[in-house]
């Protein structure tokens, strides 16, 4: 085959099984389109990894050739990418759980991990340099690494290290007695095939979703909870040639069926049957989709988004002169445009740009974000009556089974209530969280749930909002952590919040403190339940 290949982690893999790889790297300020024309052969499929910061191709809604996604970290960019992803005709996802994510947004995935590359592959090292080692980013925001590794410090020596390239991370990690990989979410990630590649022991979360299917604990790697990480750490340390076994079985299986032929193999399997293909859509939805793939990435990790307005400007257009099923992509292009507008503190702008959403018939959401623009102004009365149109418009069956709304919309009187019962519409909505969108700076209009019930609870400190706020929040609550500590030590908690933070604080390494708070939970009830009653002192 011919394969014009934007990205790295299968070109060693689709060369080695003999085909022909195109690079489209010196054609990325390029339309797609253009640039296979200036190709001098045919091209049987386009393939294009999608991960972070990468700027996506241009002008991929055009492109006629076959398009393929290979998309990378896909669990924390799937906000962007179930809009990307509609533009290809394949699609596969390194992470297990994105199948059922994109499947919700109507598109089919194939589960792809990645893979280790041959130079990746070291011979054993019997005299090992390092007790433990960990790569990776350590900074404030990853509290749950943090923890870990000031665990282990605060026992062992542990070589920590960032910033180094690929072929110096695989020798630290090939010297070390224990390679130690932690995951901000729940998957099988890069660093899990480097390690065993390099001959090292791998050291990993336990709850590592998808690891299980290829790797077993004991066998090939070592997996850690919060309650044997040190346990299991202190025996690998004094009995590390018991574990070398485990090494050199997890990087046989990486070398047997992890690589980047053995992925690449995968891929065109996949390619050849269809399992990964969802039937191409209309223009109109693919040009909406595309444009605002590139809002959401720019909105994340930077960068210039003009082209991506002036895309969905067009689109909108495109899709409101066309056919009438259209004109749906013209109202979701609209409502980007509006929330684009309310970032830059353009409200008067946002609001009229809501109400068109509206007319082409974004009857709810577009309701719901002109509530928040209304609620930026203050005007909680009108964001009130915009709120009570959305819900009207929602589907019966899903308000039957939320029908707890409609008592706390009746009830509400504050920005904090009101913003408490739009946390409320969007869970019901399936909005929870965006686990790869944990925004810094406050959103004047938020997309999640969580947002929401966030925002609810800095006004009010209501114990409903602290509620709705740990159950959006997921996988990534002990994210919260800092700020439920700052809680409690205010006196802003109750029993059942801070019974969970405690949970929380043990499922992010930090058993110390969770212990703290528990025995200040036990020491508050036994000293409530000691108290005299009202009206019994000693007269």
């Amino acid at each position: 085959m011919n394969i014009a290949y934007d990205g790295f982690f299968l070109k060693e893999g689709l060369l080695s099984l003999g085909h022909t790889v195109i690079d489209l790297a010196p054609y990325q300020e390029k339309d797609v389109t253009d640039a296979l024309a200036e190709l001098d052969m045919p091209v049987d499929v386009v393939l294009v990894e999608l991960f972070g910061a990468k700027k996506l191709p241009a002008g991929l809604h055009r492109c006629q050739a076959r398009l393929a996604a290979y998309c990378i970290d896909s669990s924390i960019n799937a906000f962007w990418l179930e809009h990307a992803c509609k533009v290809f005709d394949d699609v596969f996802v390194d992470q297990m759980e994105t199948v059922s994510t994109l499947r919700k947004a109507g598109i089919r995935a194939s589960w792809l991990p990645l893979c280790a590359q041959k130079h990746e592959f070291r011979a054993p090292t019997p005299c090992k340099k390092y007790d433990i080692s960990f790569v990776g980013v350590t900074t404030p925001q990853r509290l749950k690494r943090s923890n870990i590794l000031n665990l282990l410090m605060q026992r062992y020596s542990v070589h920590v290290r960032q910033d180094v390239g690929n072929r110096e991370m695989i020798d630290i990690f090939s010297e070390s007695r224990i390679v130690l990989n932690e995951n901000l979410f729940d998957g099988l990630t890069l660093r899990v095939f480097q390690a065993l590649a390099s001959g090292g022991l791998l050291f990993t979360e336990a709850r590592g979703r998808g690891t299980q299917q290829h790797f077993t604990d004991g066998r090939h790697l070592v997996c850690y909870t919060p309650q044997t990480l040190l346990p299991l750490a202190d025996r690998i340390l004094k009995q590390p040639e018991a574990y070398a076994p485990i090494a050199l079985a997890g990087q046989n299986l990486c070398r047997k069926n992890h690589t980047s032929e053995a992925r690449a193999a995968q891929m065109l399997s996949a390619l050849e049957n269809n399992s990964a293909r969802t039937a191409r859509r209309d223009g109109a939805e693919r040009h909406c989709s595309e444009a605002k793939a590139h809002c959401l990435r720019c909105l994340r990790f930077g960068g210039h988004a003009s082209q991506a307005v002036q895309n969905l400007k067009q689109a909108a257009i495109q899709a409101q002169s066309g056919l009438p099923h259209q004109t749906r992509f013209a109202a979701e292009a609209l409502r980007t445009l509006a929330d684009m507008n309310m970032r830059l503190g353009r409200a008067a702008s946002a609001k009229e740009i809501y109400h068109a959403a509206r007319q082409a018939g974004d009857v709810v959401l577009a309701d719901l974000k002109l509530g928040m623009a209304l609620l930026a102004e203050h005007d909680v009365a009108q964001a009130k009556a915009s709120v009570m149109q959305a819900v009207a418009n929602m589907p019966k069956a899903r308000l039957l089974r939320h029908r707890h709304i409609l008592p706390l919309l009746a009830a509400a009187r504050t920005g904090a209530d009101m913003l408490l019962v739009m946390a409320h519409i969007f869970n019901a909505l399936g909005r929870r969280m965006v686990s790869g969108f944990w925004k810094q700076i406050p959103d004047p209009c938020p997309d999640t749930a969580m947002e929401l019930a966030y925002m609810s609870w800095n006004l009010s400190h209501s114990p409903e909002s602290m509620d709705l706020l740990l159950e959006t929040a997921g996988d990534l609550a002990g994210e919260l952590l800092p700020e439920l500590l700052d809680a409690v030590r205010k006196g802003l908690l109750e029993d059942r919040h801070i019974t969970h933070t405690a949970a929380l604080a043990e499922s992010y390494y930090a058993s110390e403190a969770a212990a703290h708070l528990l025995s200040g939970l036990k020491c508050r009830r036994q000293m409530e339940e000691t108290r005299p009653a009202p009206g019994n002192g000693v007269g």
